[in-house]
C-alpha cells in the first residue's frame, strides 16, 4: 500500500515538473529571441528582425513582443531559471521513480 503511494507520488512529481519545465522553457522564447525589459538586445534575433523591418508598427506583431517583454518577467532570464530548476526536480523524481520500480520488481 504505501510502495502504490509512493509510486504515485512520484509518478505526480516527474509530471509535474515535466510540465513546468516545458511551460517555463516555452515562456523564455522573448527573452532568448531578445526581447528584453529594457528592449532589444544588440545582435540578437530580434534585432536582425527588427533591422529588416525598419519603421516598426504600432499593435503589430513584433511591438507586442516587446511589449510582453517590457512589462513582465518574459523578459527577463526568470523563466529560463525556473525551467532549469524544475528539469532538475524532474531528473530527480525520475531517478527516484527508477530506483523505486527496481526494487519493487526484485
Amino acid at each position: 500500500m504505501m510502495s502504490d503511494i509512493k509510486e504515485k507520488g512520484l509518478i505526480a512529481a516527474v509530471a509535474a515538473g515535466g510540465t513546468t519545465a516545458v511551460a517555463a522553457g516555452a515562456a523564455s522564447v522573448p527573452f532568448v529571441a531578445g526581447f528584453t525589459t529594457s528592449g532589444v538586445a544588440a545582435g540578437s534575433i530580434a534585432a536582425g528582425i527588427q533591422s529588416g523591418i525598419g519603421c516598426v508598427a504600432a499593435g503589430s506583431g513584433f511591438a507586442g513582443m516587446q511589449t510582453i517583454a517590457a512589462t513582465t518577467l518574459l523578459g527577463t532570464c526568470a523563466p529560463l531559471v525556473v525551467a532549469g530548476a524544475a528539469a532538475t526536480g524532474t531528473a530527480v523524481a525520475g531517478y527516484a521513480l527508477v530506483n523505486h520500480l527496481k526494487e519493487k520488481n526484485k
